[in-house]
């Protein structure tokens, strides 16, 4: 639902606010009545359409303990994930100086082997 239900809300009782204190200033003024239920008519068909809204997004049937718990179950699973990346990362950065370390230690059995004996 675009945000800008939620906006006009304020807009509509600024509205409603200000023909009321024409009405009072008016003393009983049939147009400014007729405007004054429109005004009111809008505001609670905008706040009807806003609480349909928020009654409809998806979580909000969760009580707040149970919201708290789900985002702690997040965070923790995404603490696990990035200490994971981590050592993953530091492994590959020792990988290549292991194999370096490796290939020389294969290059010297090698040519010992191939050396003619005396």
């Amino acid at each position: 639902m675009p945000s800008t239900v939620y906006e006009g809300l304020l807009q509509e009782v600024a509205a409603v606010l200000d023909v009321v204190n024409e009405l009072t200033a008016a003393q009983s003024s049939t147009e400014i009545r007729r405007k004054l239920v429109q005004t009111t008519n809008a505001l609670k068909h905008d706040t009807l359409v806003a609480r349909e809204g928020a009654n409809n997004l998806q979580g909000g049937e969760l009580s707040i303990e149970d919201q708290e718990d789900i985002i702690d179950t997040l965070e923790k699973l995404k603490a696990r994930k990035k200490a994971t990346l981590n050592k993953f990362s530091d492994e590959m950065t020792r990988a290549p100086q292991a194999v370096i370390n490796s290939e020389s230690a294969s290059v010297e059995v090698d040519s010992t082997a191939s050396t003619p004996a005396a």
